[in-house]
């Protein structure tokens, strides 16, 4: 699958300073692709631009698991990909997609942390944060802002702490408003 930043195995990013890795329009490649389990965690920043529209940012075959960070993730595709489940516990999170979706799991989405937040600029008609067949939690204090066609998340959906919202169709609309007061 080819990636700026490849590894055959869990891999854990300790953030110090300002990082950049930038992709070419041109380069067929993902940002950062871990073939196991992927960390990121410390005290600086990271910024992930990958303008391909088959690419994403960051992708992992394991969990993606987020404890802090300043991450601004610039995709063609999906800003966020894994292959099981995704769990953001901290950090500050940009994440824009030209023509995919902002974060998708195959698994579970728990994102969590009063000084979590979490950006989602996506294309309309795209899902800010989708699963195939797992859950999004999103707990307290989280901000999920600044989507063009409003925050959408498509799977079961718990808002803060096991306030269920859903649909037949497990399409669910949540808006800044729903989740900073807990409706």
């Amino acid at each position: 699958c080819g990636a700026g930043l490849q590894s055959d195995q869990d891999l854990t990013l300790v953030l110090k300073g300002e990082n950049k890795l930038e992709r070419s329009e041109d380069e067929a490649v993902n940002g950062i692709f871990a073939d196991g389990d992927l960390i990121i965690e410390g005290n600086g920043s990271l910024e992930v631009i990958v303008p391909h529209a088959g690419f994403s940012g960051i992708t992992a075959k394991g969990d993606i698991i987020v404890k802090s960070g300043d991450i601004s993730v610039g995709s063609g595709s999906y800003g966020m990909v894994s292959y099981t489940d995704i769990t953001i516990s901290g950090g500050d999170l940009d994440i824009e997609s030209q023509f995919g979706g902002g974060i998708f799991a195959k698994g579970d989405v728990n994102i969590s942390g009063r000084n979590t937040r979490v950006t989602l600029k996506v294309k309309e008609g795209k899902e800010a944060i989708h699963t195939n067949d797992g859950t999004v939690i999103i707990g307290d204090g989280l901000r999920l802002t600044e989507t063009e066609s409003g925050v959408v998340v498509k799977a079961d959906t718990e808002v803060n702490s096991g306030k269920k919202k859903s649909s037949p169709r497990y399409d669910v609309d949540v808006d800044e408003k729903d989740i900073e007061n807990g409706t």
